[in-house]
């Protein structure tokens, strides 16, 4: 039987990993704001993020990890990333919002 700690470990890691994921979503985001090439700038920014999310747990179980740890390292990332978007929701203001700029300085 599996005791509590491993259980416990995996939930934090797993909870390190998705602040670590969704502080970097949150940073290509205001980024990609000032940046000329969004697309680009977030496309890349998102599938870098998804392969080191990806490999990292691809390299757990590869090394032997129980699928009850994780399972819990899992449950540790959606735990941040449903914190993350009530903090997302409660924390609204125009900091992302662009602002069109006059083309030339003329109003039309």
């Amino acid at each position: 039987m599996m005791t509590i700690f491993p259980l416990a470990v995996a939930f934090v890691c797993g909870m390190v990993l998705g602040a670590v994921y969704f502080f970097s979503l949150w940073r290509a985001t205001k980024t990609i704001i000032n940046s000329q090439s969004l697309g680009v700038t977030f496309l890349f920014s998102r599938i870098l993020s998804l392969f080191v999310l990806l490999g990292v747990f691809v390299l757990a179980l590869a090394s032997g990890v129980s699928a009850s740890a994780a399972v819990a390292a899992l449950l540790g990332f959606f735990s941040i990333r449903l914190a993350a978007t009530r903090w997302a929701r409660s924390n609204k203001t125009d900091s992302l919002t662009v602002s069109p700029k006059p083309e030339d300085g003329h109003a039309h």
